[in-house]
């Protein structure tokens, strides 16, 4: 038999992650507000498929919990099923729907307020200071009309925030 040979594996050049710093200086029309609506639509959606499965397995867990002979001994348990539910459904909140801010307006010195899910405001840097990493880009699909990226923005001493937004939101050259 034949001694085994080497074999090259051709890799494409590790390019997943665009960091690029603010916007252009056309995106950042001073009071332009951008709504955030696919990125809205996909984090909307992903939580509905989440509560949607939890539910299905709260509903069966209690089920096989209430038909055992002991039943009355374990409501007790269903009540800690319960609360754990409920703490499952705001960590999934936080990370999908909660993640998609409302919308994003440019003020007249440059800088960005991101107006978040529950209206809180967070304002950061403009430009050169304004950081923004995508982190994950989404086509178009069931869960949102257009596309999508997971971005992470920072800038100056404002801690680094992760946002669910429309594609091309913070730089509109990139679509």
């Amino acid at each position: 038999m034949a001694a085994p040979r080497a074999v090259r594996i051709a890799r494409a050049p590790a390019s997943a992650e665009t960091v690029r710093p603010g916007p252009s200086a056309s995106a950042a029309r001073p009071g332009a507000f951008h709504p955030n609506e696919n990125g809205t639509q996909r984090g909307r959606r992903l939580f509905l498929i989440f509560v949607v499965a939890l539910v299905a397995a709260y509903a069966a867990f209690v089920g096989l919990i209430l038909t055992t002979p002991a039943a009355s001994s374990e409501y007790l348990l269903v009540g800690v099923l319960g609360l754990v539910a409920v703490l499952f459904a705001l960590w999934a909140w936080s990370i999908t729907w909660g993640r998609a801010p409302r919308g994003v307006r440019w003020l007249p010195d440059r800088s960005v307020r991101v107006i978040e899910r529950l209206g809180t405001q967070r304002s950061f840097p403009g430009p050169p200071d304004l950081r923004v990493n995508v982190a994950y880009r989404y086509p178009p699909s069931f869960l949102n009309r257009g596309p999508v990226e997971l971005v992470e923005v920072s800038g100056g001493e404002t801690r680094r925030r992760a946002y669910l937004v429309d594609a091309g939101t913070f730089d509109e050259s990139l679509e």
